[in-house]
């Protein structure tokens, strides 16, 4: 059994992807050489003398970690000292994230790509509805490489299927109206493609090698819509929009709501992809010390009264208020006794 058909049955397909990748990378590196831990270390330090960021570095660990687990399982022998080594120590994420103007100036540049020619291109088509999926159904980018036409749900209320995401978590997500239509006319320009290049494919992406359209093309294809907006000195990175569309979501219909159409297992991760923009800061921080005079007299009258109530509150000696029409009258050994009188 190979390393990715054991992946198959523990991780997604884009973890597979991964995976497999990092894997191959260091057995290049190693040319025939044993994978020991020493020479993982050693693979590790190369790797960040790259200038591989810590984040990226971590997801080689686990990528040689559940190669480990492989071997011991198809092997018996894994890499021993492996557990041993940790994992690189994390920054706080700072993730630049677009208001809403930045957004819809990007999704409203993409008409300055170059003119659609079939069946040699569709670059301007495939780069609206690329980005209006990002924007308003939050994918990810390797969800929205694995999309395929039946995916897409047609009716009174559209739906997206998200198959195995990550975490090997499904999913399904309304379509609004704005992604709905835009679905329609890519999917027109679509079957034009294929039609005209005899292309047969289910990918909703689908590339000139009768495949899917491959990470390397999507990010040739956000740089050029990045490049058209002005935006290319902003660091901006796909999952960026999959916040923006959180944080309207969130700030719409509450964290619930984001968690279940983000597809993450915790809401404690969504919390994460909240973020409020400067107008809701600033609006926050003006708001402050300014109560008007009013509800401020309102507020010293109630409590006024409160005090003027507590000082007319009866007393009984014993904490408790008399019942009506009832006299305690003490008695000696400590007896009382209770007089009823009737008012006339």
């Amino acid at each position: 059994m190979s390393f990715e058909n054991w992946l198959s049955t523990r991780h997604s397909a884009a973890t597979r992807r991964a995976y497999c990748y990092k894997v191959r990378a260091l057995l290049a590196h190693l040319d025939g050489a044993a994978v020991t831990n020493p020479a993982v270390l050693a693979w590790l330090d190369t790797l960040q003398q790259r200038g591989i960021r810590p984040r990226t570095l971590t997801v080689h660990l686990a990528a040689i970690r559940a190669y480990a687990e492989y071997l011991e399982v198809t092997t018996g022998s894994g890499i021993p000292g492996l557990e041993a080594i940790r994992r690189p120590r994390l920054d706080a994420a700072v993730r630049a994230v677009p208001d809403t103007a930045s957004v819809h100036h990007l999704l409203a540049s993409v008409e300055t790509l170059p003119v659609a020619r079939p069946p040699d291109t569709c670059t301007r088509s495939r780069a609206r509805i690329v980005l209006y999926l990002l924007a308003y159904s939050g994918l990810r980018r390797a969800e929205l490489l694995d999309l395929n036409v039946a995916d897409i749900q047609h009716g009174p209320v559209g739906r997206l299927h998200v198959r195995q995401g990550k975490g090997r978590i499904s999913r399904w997500i309304p379509l609004g109206d704005a992604l709905r239509d835009e679905l329609d006319r890519w999917l027109t320009v679509r079957d034009e493609w294929c039609r005209h290049r005899k292309h047969q494919s289910d990918a909703l992406f689908p590339a000139r090698s009768n495949t899917r359209l491959t990470a390397t093309g999507f990010e040739a294809l956000w740089k050029l819509c990045m490049e058209a907006a002005g935006f290319a000195d902003r660091g901006w990175t796909p999952h960026c929009l999959r916040h923006w569309f959180a944080s309207q979501v969130g700030a719409s219909h509450g964290a619930k709501v984001a968690q279940i159409l983000l597809g993450h297992a915790s809401v404690a991760t969504t919390h994460g992809y909240l973020h409020a923009d400067d107008a809701a800061l600033l609006d926050a921080v003006a708001q402050l010390g300014q109560a008007p005079p009013q509800a401020l007299a309102s507020e010293e009258s109630r409590e006024g009264t409160k005090s003027a109530r507590r000082r007319k509150r009866p007393s009984t000696g014993h904490g408790r208020r008399p019942r009506p029409n009832t006299v305690s009258v003490p008695m000696t050994a400590g007896r009382r006794l209770r007089i009823t009188v009737e008012i006339v």
